[in-house]
């Protein structure tokens, strides 16, 4: 279905900005008026202004940008539409150029987020901050890896069985790099007979993403090793984001998240269907952790993995071994991600004991029973689903002379527990194709074995791969169309306020309104909302009849559209009111 841009406008107060993602659209469309300028404070995360206040001299900050009105009225703002990339390439030489004489240098830049990783005088972090190209600003941040087979508690041999490996589909793994020198995970390359993609290293600067600690060669094993893996014909997309001792600098794996949108955009020639991230981080004062998502704090990622998601790509992120019970570590805090949490895959009489947690500084599981939570796993609201964890067989480095195939017997933590829900994304994927990874991500969440974390009475599922099949191959039950529908008024003009109501529909957990200048609503715009109404206005330089419909959601599919309504639209009358503020589109 064709896209719209995000020329339609919410009212005062009601969203944060962003561009929309959309196909294509002409410039006879309506256009939307730059957003209002924010006041500069607000554009520094929360940890930005404490950093600040700590007067050091200078600090390396993620920029954001913001559209201005070229970008507002453009007709080509899909990800990788020319236009799009260019504005991110020339704001980002712009911001660069202007700000060199005041001390500011950039230490890299992206092709598809707009984003540039700057190094700021701590004094010029204000004028920054001000510019109205400039969304927000945050602090690069310093990231860590995440340290008996769990295929069998997963139930994946019965999937297997059915003929179902994963053939035709690739998991990007951002990690440590891989060793795809490895028999499990060998040859690397660019080609068609490439098990292992080498993508990008963004430690080294270059194409060649050989891991040099072991970390990101046990995830992708997991995932995707030809002998014991979860899907093991699915290929791996190796993006090197952390350094030989397993840490990283938030804007590298920026630079690896950029390299796979990259690959997607350009017609994703090895079928990118999700991405691993068995990595993260607490942030003591502002997120230690605590419940609900940490978009706010880290907008970035938020950017990033909504991209990838409105591109076809899921996004699975270990949750973290702190041993907090009141939510999971960066990034996979945030709203888009599928936070994966560990329960032991084997039985341990002796038990298990875990040490240097943030949360409480030591756990220990006393016996270790399968499928018990793992005491270091981060648990809270945003958590997705358990997976298993702790002395699993995977892969690991290739000694430099010997026997190959070398195979550790004690990988574990939430950085297993995450590649192992991205295999069976994989399996499902390369199942059915068509299936996007919202549907993908609710087979998979809405599955499985309840098991309740006794330290907050959270309860998710553990992950089971032929329940998750049968889930995606069920047919639908989705709920009727929104009905009682008004507009009000009927009438506007130029940057006026109307709202659309409806009245809820029985088991909808979200809405979508789709809204044109055409009944055959041939290119039009799309909003999501979990409310039964919407505030919107018009910025549309001619008189016109505005077209809506509406439809109601589930996790699984959608209603039918509900009846067509029409509203007009004047020019000339009133005056802007109030502040508004764009809205991200999506694919549905």
């Amino acid at each position: 279905m064709r896209r719209g841009c995000d020329r339609w406008i919410r009212g005062a107060g009601l969203l944060t900005g962003g561009l929309c993602l959309a196909a294509a659209v002409t410039t006879a469309h309506p256009r939307v008026s730059p957003v209002p300028e924010p006041a500069w404070p607000v554009k520094l995360t929360p940890d930005l202004r404490e950093w600040v206040a700590t007067s050091e001299p200078e600090l390396e900050v993620l920029v954001r940008f913001r559209p201005g009105s070229e970008m507002a009225t453009s007709s080509e703002i899909a990800p990788g539409a020319p236009e799009r990339v260019r504005w991110i390439r020339e704001t980002g030489e712009d911001l660069s150029r202007e700000y060199q004489p005041f001390g500011v240098t950039v230490v890299s830049r992206f092709e598809y987020l707009p984003l540039v990783h700057l190094r700021v005088p701590t004094i010029m972090l204000e004028a920054l901050a001000a510019d109205p190209r400039v969304a927000s600003l945050e602090p690069i941040r310093v990231l860590h890896a995440m340290r008996q087979n769990g295929k069998a508690m997963l139930e994946v041999p019965a999937v297997h069985a059915l003929g179902l490996d994963g053939a035709g589909v690739s998991v990007a793994v951002l990690d440590t790099g891989v060793d795809y020198r490895h028999p499990e995970l060998a040859p690397g390359g660019t080609d068609a007979a490439a098990k292992t993609v080498k993508l990008w290293d963004a430690i080294g600067n270059d194409d060649d993403p050989m891991d040099e600690n072991g970390h990101g060669t046990s995830v992708a094993g997991i995932i995707a090793g030809s002998v014991d893996g979860v899907a093991p014909k699915a290929r791996i997309v190796a993006v090197r984001v952390l350094n030989a001792q397993g840490s990283s600098q938030s804007s590298s794996i920026m630079v690896g998240l950029d390299k796979v949108i990259a690959s997607v955009v350009a017609g994703n020639p090895f079928n990118i269907r999700a991405v691993n991230l068995s990595l993260g981080g607490l942030h003591r004062q502002y997120w230690p952790p605590n419940a609900g998502t940490c978009d706010d704090i880290v907008p970035s990622y938020k950017d990033a993995f909504d991209t990838l998601t409105n591109l076809g790509v899921a996004v699975f992120v270990a949750a973290g071994n702190d041993g907090c019970s009141t939510g999971v570590a960066i990034p996979a805090c945030v709203s888009n991600a599928v936070a994966v949490g560990a329960v032991h895959n084997t039985y341990a009489y002796r038990g298990r004991a875990f040490s240097d947690l943030s949360c409480g500084g030591s756990c220990e599981d006393v016996p270790a029973n399968i499928k018990q939570i793992s005491c270091y796993s981060n648990s809270g609201d945003k958590l997705a689903v358990w997976a298993p964890a702790h002395n699993t067989v995977t892969p690991t480095l290739q000694p430099a002379s010997g026997q190959p195939g070398t195979m550790t017997y004690a990988f574990g933590g939430t950085s297993a527990a995450a590649p192992y829900v991205a295999g069976v994304a994989a399996l499902l994927a390369g199942a059915h194709p068509a299936a996007g990874p919202r549907a993908i991500r609710d087979a998979i969440t809405s599955t499985g074995e309840p098991i309740t974390d006794a330290r907050n009475s959270l309860v998710r599922n553990l992950v089971n791969a032929p329940a998750a099949l049968q889930r995606l191959e069920q047919p639908c039950d989705a709920p009727s169309a929104p009905t009682s529908i008004s507009v009000h008024p009927g009438t506007v003009c130029k940057l006026q306020k109307f709202t659309i109501a409806w009245a809820p529909v029985a088991g909808a957990t979200s809405y979508t309104l789709e809204i044109a200048n055409t009944a055959d609503f041939a290119d039009s715009s799309f909003f999501d909302t979990g409310e039964t109404s919407l505030t919107l206005l018009n910025d549309d330089p001619a008189d016109t009849v505005i077209f809506l419909r509406l439809r109601s959601n589930v996790a699984c599919g959608s209603s039918a559209w509900s009846n067509l309504l029409t509203m007009r639209y004047e020019v000339q009358c009133g005056q802007p009111v109030g502040h508004t503020a764009r809205r991200r589109l999506g694919s549905r």
